[in-house]
């Protein structure tokens, strides 16, 4: 029953695109027109298709103002793209993101595909999280740590990295996480459910420190009652607790 529900959702939502949404949104018969395509584009709902009008400018090049309208995204839609890449952030690995979609939302999402959106959103994604405005809070304890691993990646990918002993197998990753912590009924000090953000980069410390920094200001760093870095004893991680979070409580 669920199948057919989608499977008529989509058909419906295929013929709100394809004969609706283009007049709301006047481009329904575009300058330059040339005809119309039609494509499969993943929605919530799942497969959708949709034919829309195309125009081809002075260099021969064909767009599709529908899509751009829309903001399509890998062939998704952007509620779809959304989804898909916050299974891919949640999960452990991407196919286990496609088959978490598949049998809670009824999506067949493979993995590759899902690694493909979250590559195609990682940068947008990251730049809204550097940009967004200051959280309100007042008191509380501000809880940040950090720590670094290495990341198995394929030969080009690692062209021009040092390796430990010959040729690299792996890269260098820096990661950290902020979250809040706060008080209950009982006086007991537990962490705000749903407040943990991160920061993960491959770049060296004195910009990973910059975005670490960057989050706990935007978490209300200057606003806490207390501030507490925990992180293993690594030398690098403390050099940079000296340099841009001094005066934080720090547990190894």
């Amino acid at each position: 029953m669920k199948t057919a529900a989608l499977c008529d959702a989509a058909r419906i939502l295929g013929k709100f695109y394809t004969e609706v949404l283009p007049r709301v949104l006047g481009v329904d018969q575009p300058d330059g027109g040339h005809g119309t395509r039609t494509r499969t584009v993943l929605s919530t709902v799942g497969p959708v298709e949709i034919t829309r009008a195309y125009v081809v400018d002075g260099d021969g090049q064909r767009s599709f103002p529908l899509d751009d309208a829309i903001g399509l995204v890998g062939g998704c839609t952007p509620a779809a793209a959304g989804l898909a890449c916050w299974a891919g952030a949640q999960s452990a690995s991407y196919d286990l993101a496609g088959a978490a979609l598949s049998r809670l939302a009824g999506l067949a999402v493979p993995g590759r595909r899902v690694q493909r959106l979250v590559n195609l959103c990682a940068q947008d994604a990251a730049a809204w999280a550097a940009k967004r405005k200051r959280e309100d809070h007042d008191g509380g304890i501000l809880n940040i740590q950090a720590d670094m691993t290495g990341i198995p990646m394929r030969k080009e990918d690692l062209v021009g990295i040092p390796g430990k002993n010959g040729d690299p197998k792996k890269r260098q990753v820096k990661g950290g996480i902020v979250f809040r912590q706060e008080a209950n009924g009982q006086g007991e000090v537990q962490r705000v459910p749903w407040s943990t953000t991160r920061a993960v980069s491959f770049d060296d410390v004195t910009s990973f420190s910059g975005m670490l920094f960057n989050e706990a200001v935007i978490r209300g760093y200057h606003a806490a009652d207390t501030v507490v870095f925990t992180a293993d004893g690594a030398e690098w991680i403390w050099l940079m607790v000296k340099d841009r979070f001094e005066g934080a409580v720090e547990i190894v």
